[in-house]
């Protein structure tokens, strides 16, 4: 049987999974649970990671055999006994975590939005800053014509 604390039962890591989620489905998913050990016996062809019987019988991915005699094999998961203090605290704390995670998104999505605007004036700004110095460039030129014009057209 595997004790684990109570206080180390209800941790989530960050991705919102707990023990259950994490650690016990790493070390049970390919386990095969079967009644009797005759019915784990005419399933080997089908067994990979190994098996257990509810009456004792154990077949590992090795190909070994444990079949014990046990008749009274009394397979339990134990419930854990959560105070109401540390229920209630829980639960604050899971309410918590949604909260800040529903904030993170909300700002990385007003973020986003922000550089968007940004990158789309910065295009119009540019665009506009081009245009200017073209009409200055042009009417440069052409006060510099201007200028000159008159020169030519001096009678002698």
């Amino acid at each position: 049987m595997i004790n684990v604390d109570n206080s180390n039962l209800f941790c989530v890591i960050p991705s919102g999974y707990g023990l259950r989620e994490t650690l016990f489905y790493n070390l049970f998913s390919r386990l095969q649970v079967y009644k009797t050990r005759a019915e784990m016996i005419q399933a080997l062809p089908c067994i990979s990671e190994g098996a257990l019987s509810l009456d004792g019988g154990m077949v590992r991915s090795s190909g070994v055999f444990t079949l014990g005699n046990r008749d009274d094999v009394d397979v339990r998961f134990p419930r854990p006994e959560r105070s109401m203090g540390l229920d209630n605290h829980h639960i604050e704390i899971e309410r918590q975590l949604k909260d800040v995670i529903w904030k993170k998104e909300k700002i990385l999505d007003e973020l986003k939005r922000e550089r968007m605007l940004l990158d789309m004036t910065r295009f119009n700004f540019n665009k506009k800053k081009s245009d200017y110095l073209k009409y200055l460039a042009q009417s440069s030129s052409d006060a510099t014509q201007a200028q000159t014009a008159p020169d030519r057209f001096i009678s002698r």
